[in-house]
């Protein structure tokens, strides 16, 4: 539900209030007995990192960025090889990264970041247009 509230505040351009769910739903998940898949676990931390970009905390931002894709770095490569949503999670963390990498005139670092991310880019098309 902090989530959703999170969602709903960044669509509205609230970007304070959607830092403030998504910490919430960061929370609640710690808290929380059941063990949620990878993609939600990650999911308030580039929610956070995203919204933390536009309000110009860019430190804040990479951490929270940094963490998404060395939690997705820790599966095993032949898993996240042959399971396209693994790509997929791991092509937005790295584009996101770029992204804000440009944002801070880091542009050598943002350069290798969007070199990382091509060929998962590519392989991410072919798969969806067979």
């Amino acid at each position: 539900q902090h989530m959703e509230a999170g969602d709903r505040a960044e669509e509205t351009l609230d970007f304070m209030g959607a830092v403030g769910m998504y910490q919430q739903t960061k929370m609640c998940q710690r808290k929380s007995r059941r063990k949620p898949s990878l993609q939600r676990k990650l999911s308030p931390h580039a929610a956070l990192g995203w919204c933390l970009r536009e309000l110009v905390r860019y430190d804040d931002a990479e951490k929270e960025l940094e963490y998404c894709l060395k939690q997705t770095m820790a599966v095993p490569e032949r898993k996240r090889r042959n399971n396209s949503q693994f790509e997929e999670i791991e092509l937005d963390f790295v584009t996101t990264l770029a992204t804000l990498k440009q944002a801070q005139s880091k542009y050598g670092e943002a350069v290798e970041m969007f070199e990382r991310a091509l060929p998962l880019a590519r392989a991410n098309k072919e798969k969806h247009s067979r």
